[in-house]
């Protein structure tokens, strides 16, 4: 669980949660597979030759969900990869915030499945450990 607590925003009680939920990581073959698990994935509506994403399935623990989207309202406020990232998905809106903080808690919960499964600490993609990123 100290693991999962290197990102700034999850506490020790998702990273419980997260153990839980999750047990064993190498039974997930995907990250997709992790994130239809949770519920945190699109529904698809097809009919004919029409095909669209709606809203998340919702399917598997509601705690974990949660708590996940919880947290990434915490880890959106605390770490700048995740402002621009957000920013990025809402594209600017205040109406699609909370999308982009469900697509957040997705993207969480990929993350921590990732280092659990490689039992390495979070750090930023090009930045040396230790290095906090900031926004311009």
């Amino acid at each position: 669980m100290k693991l999962l607590q290197t990102v700034k925003g999850v506490g020790p009680r998702v990273a419980e949660a997260v153990v839980l939920h999750l047990a064993d990581v190498r039974r997930f073959r995907t990250a997709n597979h992790v994130a239809g698990y949770a519920g945190l994935v699109p529904k698809q509506i097809e009919s004919g030759s029409m095909s669209r994403l709606g809203h998340i399935t919702r399917r598997g623990p509601a705690l974990l969900r949660s708590m996940l989207v919880e947290s990434a309202w915490v880890v959106w406020r605390h770490n700048a990869w995740a402002k621009l990232w957000v920013e990025k998905i809402s594209h600017g809106s205040r109406a699609r915030r909370k999308i982009a903080i469900v697509a957040l808690a997705r993207k969480l919960l990929v993350m921590l499945w990732a280092m659990l499964r490689t039992n390495t600490p979070f750090q930023m993609f090009g930045l040396p450990p230790g290095a906090t990123p900031f926004i311009t």
